[in-house]
């Protein structure tokens, strides 16, 4: 911007919602399309009633607290990270990491 010549001196405001659209830049239809439909999935467009024990929503209360979300969102997540196969039980983990560590011991290099 610093580059940029004004007739009458001045200079240009970053801040200017005139020179943040001359930044933008255009996307393909392609391109376009895939953001649409990501942005049409992560909506949220549907109110659910859910039956809970009160110790399970009490927990969860309590991690939402401590990571500083709602524990809607809380919930939201884990419901996402299940349904979208990213949800791991950290048990499980763990031994897997275990059996790979105790498998790399018993490899001997001749």
């Amino acid at each position: 911007m610093e580059d940029f010549y004004l007739p009458f001196g001045g200079h240009l405001n970053a801040n200017n919602r005139w020179v943040k659209l001359g930044n933008l830049q255009l996307i393909s239809k392609e391109k376009k399309g895939r953001i649409e439909k990501i942005i049409d999935r992560a909506k949220k467009d549907r109110a659910i009633s859910l039956r809970m024990s009160s110790y399970d929503l009490e927990k969860i209360k309590e991690r939402a607290k401590e990571e500083g979300i709602p524990y809607q969102t809380l919930i939201n997540m884990i419901l996402h990270k299940y349904v979208t196969k990213r949800l791991v039980d950290k048990e499980e983990i763990l031994k897997m990491v275990n059996i790979l560590k105790g498998e790399k011991s018993n490899i001997t290099i001749r």
